[in-house]
Order: C-alpha cells, then sequence, then structure tokens
C-alpha cells in the first residue's frame, strides 16, 4: 500500500507530532457486524413448516467476495441432529428472500453449535455488490421441532427489523428483532480506506485508491479537540448503522466519543450519549475504543472506552456505554502497582474485549478480558521480562483471527532488550 499522507502541509496521517497521534488511525471495513447481546432463543424447526427457514437481511460496505457468515446460537433444546447451512439470496421488491440463489455455504453439524459462533464457510465466495442488500437464509436437513438448535435472537444491532421466519407457507416479517451475525469480506484495493488525523480537531480522511490519494470528509461536521498533542483512538463499529466510532479527549483529561457514519460520510451531530465518557484520563498514555458484544452479556455496550488513570497512573480504568448512559470511571480488578499503559484491546470472535497491557510496576506485559456483562477474567501475564521504562511501552494495533475455530491474537511489544 502507498504510504500513508493525507494532505501536504499541515494535516498528515502520521503517529506523532502536531497532527496527534494513535496506532489505532487507519481503518477498513471489512465486515458486516451484527452481533448482539444475549437475547430471544429463536425457534428453528428444519424442513417446510413454520419456522423451517430462517433469514436475515444485510449489505456489503464495497463490491468484495463474501468469505463466511458466523451465526451465534444459544443452548440447543434436546438433541438435534442433520446439518445447517445458509443460502445467500437476492432481495425481493418487498424485501424478503427472493428464492434466487447466489451461494450456499458449506454444512455444519446441527450438534456441534450449542451455545458457539460457528462459522459457515462459504468454499465458492459469492461476489456481492456495494450497498445492496441480501438475504442470507438459514437451512437445516432434518425437520425436528423437539429436537433443534437455538439462534440467538436480540434488538440491539444495526440491523434489527430485517429478521424473518418461515410460516410454512409465507415469510413472516419482524419490526425489532435480528439474528446475531457477522459476515466477513474480502475487498480489493478500491474499497473505501479511511484515516483518521487531528489538530485543532478531528478530521476523517477517505481513500478509494489504495492509499495514492486522500480526500477529507465532512470536515465541517467534525468535533473539536483539547489539544494535537494528546492520544485518541478509532474503531470500526456496526451498531445502529456503520459507524467508525472515535474516542478523544475534549478537556486536558475528559474523554468522548463521536460517531462517523461510513455509508454517509459524515460526522454524527453529537457525541455518544451527548456525555461524557470519563473526566478521569490521563493525556500522556495510549486510550483505546472498541466495542463489546459478549454473547453471555446482559448488557450491550455500545462503546468501550481504555484509558489510563489520572487520579493513579499505575491504573488502567474503562468506561462502557450501554444502550441508556456510560457507565464509567471502572478501574481493571487488579492491585493497585498492576497496570500501567495500554498496548491494544481486541474484540474477539466471542465478543469479549482482550486488554493487553505493560505493567509497569512488575515490567510485565498482560492480558485480561472483560465482557459486556462487566465480569472480568483472570489476568494472565504474557511476559514477565518487558521494557523497564514507560517510554519503552509502546502502543500497537493488534487483529483477532480464527484458527480452527479458536480465536487468535498476535501480539507485539517491546522486550527488556528494547525489541520487538
Amino acid at each position: 500500500m502507498t504510504p500513508v499522507t493525507v494532505a501536504a502541509g499541515d494535516v498528515v496521517a502520521a503517529s506523532s507530532g502536531t497532527t496527534g497521534w494513535s496506532a489505532r488511525a487507519l481503518l477498513r471495513p471489512t465486515t458486516v457486524d451484527g452481533r448482539t447481546a444475549q437475547g430471544l432463543g429463536q425457534v428453528f424447526n428444519g424442513g417446510s413448516g413454520s419456522n423451517g427457514r430462517l433469514a436475515q437481511l444485510f449489505r456489503p460496505k464495497a463490491d468484495g467476495t463474501l468469505s463466511d457468515i458466523q451465526l451465534q446460537f444459544q443452548n440447543h433444546v434436546g438433541s438435534p441432529t442433520g446439518d445447517i447451512y445458509i443460502e445467500i439470496q437476492t432481495n425481493s421488491g418487498g424485501n424478503l428472500p427472493s428464492g434466487t440463489v447466489i451461494a450456499t455455504s458449506d454444512a455444519i453439524a446441527a450438534s456441534t453449535v450449542n451455545s458457539k459462533f460457528p462459522t459457515f464457510v462459504f468454499s465458492s465466495p459469492p461476489s456481492l455488490t456495494a450497498d445492496t442488500w441480501y438475504w442470507a437464509v438459514l437451512h437445516r436437513t432434518v425437520a425436528d421441532g423437539s429436537n433443534r438448535p437455538v439462534p440467538n435472537l436480540g434488538t440491539d444491532n444495526g440491523y434489527f427489523g430485517y429478521f424473518r421466519a418461515w410460516n410454512g407457507s409465507a415469510w413472516g416479517g419482524s419490526s425489532s428483532d435480528s439474528l446475531s451475525f457477522r459476515a466477513r469480506f474480502v475487498y480489493p484495493s478500491t474499497a473505501p480506506l479511511y484515516v483518521v488525523t487531528q489538530d485543532s480537531s478531528l478530521h476523517m480522511w477517505r481513500s478509494l485508491d489504495d492509499g495514492a490519494t486522500w480526500t477529507e470528509q465532512n470536515s465541517g461536521g467534525a468535533p473539536s479537540v483539547s489539544s494535537s498533542a494528546y492520544p485518541f483512538s478509532a474503531y470500526v463499529s456496526d451498531f445502529h448503522a456503520s459507524r467508525i466510532l472515535v474516542a478523544y479527549f475534549s478537556a486536558t483529561n475528559t474523554l468522548r466519543v463521536r460517531g462517523f457514519n461510513f455509508d454517509a460520510n459524515t460526522w454524527d451531530s453529537q457525541d455518544i450519549g451527548n456525555a461524557n465518557a470519563t473526566t478521569d484520563a490521563e493525556n500522556t498514555r495510549p486510550i483505546r475504543v472498541n466495542h463489546s458484544r459478549a454473547p453471555s452479556g446482559a448488557t450491550a455496550s455500545i462503546a468501550v472506552v481504555n484509558y489510563t488513570s489520572l487520579a493513579d497512573t499505575a491504573d488502567l480504568g474503562y468506561a462502557h456505554r450501554s444502550i441508556a448512559t456510560w457507565g464509567g470511571g471502572t478501574t481493571l480488578a487488579i492491585t493497585n502497582a498492576d497496570a500501567s499503559s495500554i498496548a491494544d484491546v481486541v474484540t474477539d470472535d466471542a465478543g469479549f474485549t482482550q486488554r493487553f497491557f505493560y505493567d509497569v510496576n512488575a515490567d510485565d506485559f498482560s492480558l485480561r478480558s472483560h465482557n459486556s456483562s462487566d465480569t472480568q477474567g483472570t489476568m494472565v501475564d504474557l511476559d514477565a521480562t518487558v521494557a523497564t521504562t514507560t517510554a519503552g511501552h509502546a502502543s500497537a494495533a493488534y487483529e483477532s483471527h480464527l484458527v480452527s475455530g479458536v480465536t487468535r491474537v498476535t501480539a507485539a511489544y517491546i522486550d527488556s532488550n528494547n525489541t520487538i
């Protein structure tokens, strides 16, 4: 990819200097993320009768090939047999599956999806068109209402109201529900690429030629920042339509989150909740924003802001935004000297937040998980001999990926020899 220079002179997409800094600034949306918190269990009987088939509407962000769809399931009813597979169908004029099949996924045994988020792979990936609606139609090869898998049904993602269930003779509608799903694509180099910078305000830039040229989007709608020297962080989220979430300092120690709509290429008119995420953020340490969506979570987190506490810079803090309010100022459940600087925060394929951080006191590189029901996992020291000064505690940008159904994260960090 071409080196990222978005404009000559004052504003460049750099990670230092007068334009502000973040390792989480360069983004290419590659998924359609319709994951939801734990909701109702949807009846899925199989066959041609009532609830024999289920369907979810979605649309790609750019022209690309669909590699797979992940679908969340709750606990089984009984002991399901047979297989499950997904058809991709075109959309009819009445926002219903048309019956025209574009592609069919590989099958997965129904007995294996109990409380899982299985991946339905398309061995012959279909080419789909940007901003065009398609249906993912879920089938079972065995009709059995007494022994059935249970897809999760929620109401708190950007695709609620676009779920349909077969009633035996026609597709029935839903005004508020959505299957919990995620569709992943391979996009060409002409797919939109975004980068965030800041000076006295945030700037969102878009490239349609893999970084060769850049155009600023909706500069008049961007929020002002407290200082160009303070950190910021960006994250792709699909909650309530396609958004890039950007956490930024609106005041010396105050963090807010503003959404950028990459369907319309405009900034939202106000910050999430029109409120502060926290007023306790240390402005010399990295921050991160992400979107937590744990299957077991009772509360959906639209956004989670992660930061080093001003009150005690040995502590990491986080604030999570539910549907209604910011729940702020929570310190990770670790001893007072066990955290110092966030390397990165990753939302894994189960929807859990994985925080990677440097421990300034013990010189460890550590990990702690956290889900949207505000439950923290056990802290794990990944390396006990890392950089011994805060100057060597670099922020990073990690990604999660599935290997044989297991989420993997490759985490780079600086060790005690100052090598990566």
